[in-house]
């Protein structure tokens, strides 16, 4: 096994500006003061060079400047260095002077959030309540001035966390280094409607690099409460959905491609529906389709294109929230005609609806 060379180098730590040398080695590896993206490729590469994220640049802070950097942005509790999480996620101690932010390894994602959900819903709304999930799939366009994937989670409001997806991959248009899924807490459509400001927030999120209508297989997820309607309802939901007949107006409404469609999101026969409802309760275990009941609590609309633009996203939840009154006052077999009949009578309620159908 060949004996690895250490040389001493030169690098200027980025907070207190001042020179320090640091002991590295053939692969890059620097002393446990410093952190290190990649490996030197050549001797010519300049070591001080500290352009935001230019190809993953060799940076390094000081021993004396470690505690600068050492408050969680999300819980505010002290991080034990190295366990710092900055913008390149695989090297956990790295610091740039432009990363705006740091959070622990205990907050970069949160896997265990299903036994912690917190209910959103105003005081005045009587029960049963109907309430939503949302997921929310995204990535960093690597083409933009990209802020760090901290500063994304960081701005988060408290009913919404950040959750990895691997599911997530490239397009024709970017090639991510990064994703993130934005997953909000349980939250009644009032609620969500009284709190718009909040996602004209996150929505802004976009001019920062945080992309999702055009990339690659980022969708927008919508879980509703499955107790909240009996079996006959949960079929027709299905049956809308899925009916052959409305394959190409809810192709075009999802924004997705037929290809993305059968990849994500795959339309079933009403004979499958009548399967799942009279002889599996209503729940199965198959994930990816236009409408899913493979979740104990909830049923997931799966069909719809990731997005970062807030007449598309309003438009998603109105969608539904017009599909559910309808099975709820005891329409069934609902055709798009009948459905589209029904939007315009209460226009008023689904403004951004009637946008997108006008789209189409």
């Amino acid at each position: 096994m060949p004996v690895k060379t250490i040389k001493e180098i030169e690098i200027r730590c980025p907070i207190c500006k001042e020179k320090h040398l640091v002991k590295i080695d053939d692969d890059g590896n620097a002393d446990k003061n410093y952190g290190i993206i990649r490996k030197l490729e050549s001797e010519d590469d300049d070591i001080n060079d500290i352009s935001y994220c230019s190809n993953y640049t060799l940076l390094g802070v000081c021993d004396s400047c470690k505690d600068k950097f050492s408050t969680c942005h999300i819980c505010g509790k002290k991080i034990t260095w190295p366990n710092i999480i900055t913008h390149n996620t695989v090297s956990p101690c790295i610091i740039t002077s432009k990363c705006e932010s740091v959070i622990c390894n205990k907050h970069k994602y949160n896997y265990s959030y299903e036994d912690k959900y917190k209910y959103y819903r105003l005081k005045s709304e009587p029960s049963p309540r109907l309430y939503y999930g949302i997921e929310l799939e995204t990535g960093i366009n690597p083409n933009s001035n990209i802020m760090p994937l901290p500063y994304f989670i960081a701005k988060l409001p408290d009913c919404m966390f950040a959750h990895d997806d691997g599911s997530i991959h490239d397009s024709e248009t970017y090639s991510f280094d990064e994703s993130l899924e934005i997953v909000t807490h349980p939250m009644t459509y009032k609620w969500m409607r009284k709190h718009k400001r909040m996602w004209d927030d996150l929505f802004d999120l976009g001019s920062h690099g945080l992309i999702a209508d055009d990339a690659g297989s980022c969708g927008m997820h919508i879980h509703i409460s499955r107790k909240y309607f009996t079996l006959e309802e949960l079929r027709q939901l299905g049956y809308f959905i899925h009916h052959h007949h409305h394959k190409y107006f809810l192709t075009k409404f999802s924004k997705r491609t037929a290809h993305e469609m059968d990849d994500w999101a795959r339309f079933i026969y009403k004979s499958d529906i009548d399967y799942i409802i009279n002889s599996c309760g209503g729940q199965d275990n198959e994930k990816f389709r236009a409408l899913a009941y493979h979740k104990k609590h909830t049923i997931e609309f799966r069909l719809f294109n990731g997005t970062m633009d807030s007449t598309t996203f309003w438009g998603n939840i109105e969608f539904i929230q017009a599909l559910v009154k309808m099975v709820k006052k005891g329409k069934t077999n609902i055709s798009v005609s009948e459905y589209i009949e029904y939007v315009d009578k209460h226009k008023k309620y689904y403004p951004e609806l009637i946008n997108r159908l006008e789209e189409i």
